[in-house]
């Protein structure tokens, strides 16, 4: 039992500074917890029964002042490198009384540059450790790497230094780590896809693609280790007035062989159409193309215009009537349209075949018309060139073919 100050411990004042160790005869010792700090106290040991209590003699004791802590500061300096030829940076910072044994927020940051090579993954530091006068402190502390992009820092984290050990401390940051050989793939993106915009993902979780720092929409430029793989995905997002169907884009391939390069459709949608490139870098580095075309169609045309000229012609004629035309030629039909459109013919005695027969890009679209051979004395003859919206029976617009004996 003990009080606060010089007095007489007893069980009448020490009610809540009794501390009970045993219930037999023999030697006891007891922690003591809650003590105020710089403070004198008095204490003695008791024994009691059911006859009567025994007190020991009364013992003293003075607490010690309570621990400060004035700061300091943390160096890092003198780093030391093994198995690679790399730089550590160096520094340092000041804590104050506030901030002891607090945490160090943000982490300490020091640039690890790579010499003779490259970062690919945070796997080629393969050892961290801190040392002041020659001792290993590292469990004092929080030691890691982080690579963002190309960039490689090793950080200290933790706590600052409490009172039991503030001051200024000096810190050697030991680091060993390890090269690679590093191969790139350079992989072309075609640009035959019209009327879309076109988005590259690289997909950070394959190590490759994660290290493609310098690929855009024009290529792809994954790197790493013989055997790392990469995943792309190529986003086509059709522009305002255009929707994607099934076969909207043609079948994507890639050339030559032997890159470690693959590429098939992934998904569409009627906004957006998704090519999926993936492979692994080889034991050198590589070049392929991707090779696909397409566009998304456009919206059902509303409106169009037309003009013509007979074949050996070379000026266009407006049309403001029917189109006479003699037997045996090609009559070339230009169709300026604000949407995706499709033609027919009514009179296949007079006209055998249209090329193209659909417009799904909408603009200005020529189209050739075959006039049948041997119609002499046939009598008059006429026909129709007719346009329809994409997807629909209901004509749009027509011109009128005439074969006159």
């Amino acid at each position: 039992m003990y009080i606060t100050g010089s007095g007489t411990p007893s069980l009448s004042n020490t009610i809540s500074n009794v501390t009970v160790v045993g219930t037999s005869a023999g030697s006891y010792n007891a922690p003591i917890s809650g003590l105020n700090s710089n403070q004198f106290y008095s204490y003695r040991a008791y024994a009691t029964n059911t006859v009567d209590t025994s007190y020991g003699a009364i013992q003293t004791f003075t607490t010690q002042s309570a621990a400060t802590c004035s700061g300091g500061t943390l160096s890092f300096q003198n780093p030391v490198i093994s198995n690679i030829n790399a730089s550590l940076g160096t520094g340092q910072i000041s804590y104050s009384t506030g901030q002891c044994g607090n945490a160090i927020s943000p982490a300490l940051e020091f640039l690890f540059t790579n010499n003779e090579g490259e970062w690919l993954s945070e796997s080629q530091v393969t050892s961290i450790q801190l040392f002041e006068s020659g001792t290993n402190v590292s469990s004092q502390y929080t030691l890691d790497k982080v690579l963002v992009g190309d960039v490689m820092n090793i950080t200290v984290g933790g706590n600052f230094p409490s009172a039991s050990n503030d001051g200024n401390h000096t810190y050697n940051i030991h680091v060993s780590a390890t090269n690679v050989d590093v191969y790139q793939t350079d992989i072309s993106i075609p640009t035959t896809v019209q009327n879309a915009s076109l988005s590259v993902y690289k997909d950070p979780s394959y190590e490759a693609s994660k290290a493609d720092f310098e690929g855009n929409n024009s290529v792809l430029k994954p790197r790493g280790e013989s055997g790392d793989t990469y995943r792309y995905l190529l986003t086509y997002t059709a522009n305002s007035g255009y929707e994607f169907t099934a076969g909207s884009i043609t079948t994507p391939t890639v050339s030559p062989g032997g890159t470690g390069v693959s590429v098939v459709k992934d998904s569409h949608t009627s906004s957006t159409y998704v090519i999926e490139v993936t492979g692994s870098i080889q034991a050198s580095d590589k070049t392929a193309s991707l090779s696909y075309s397409g566009s998304p169609v456009a919206d059902p045309a509303t409106t169009v215009s037309f003009r013509y000229r007979i074949s050996p012609q070379t000026s266009w004629n407006n049309v403001t009537g029917a189109v006479v035309v003699p037997e045996n030629v090609v009559l070339q039909i230009e169709v300026v349209s604000n949407g995706a459109y499709y033609v027919t013919l009514t009179n296949s005695t007079l006209t055998t075949n249209v090329t193209p027969s659909t417009n799904d890009a909408g603009g200005t679209q020529v189209h050739d018309v075959t006039i049948a051979n041997n119609l002499q004395g046939g009598g008059d003859l006429s026909g129709q060139f007719r346009v329809f919206p994409r997807a629909s029976s209901t004509l749009l617009s027509a011109v009128r073919i005439d074969f006159n004996n």
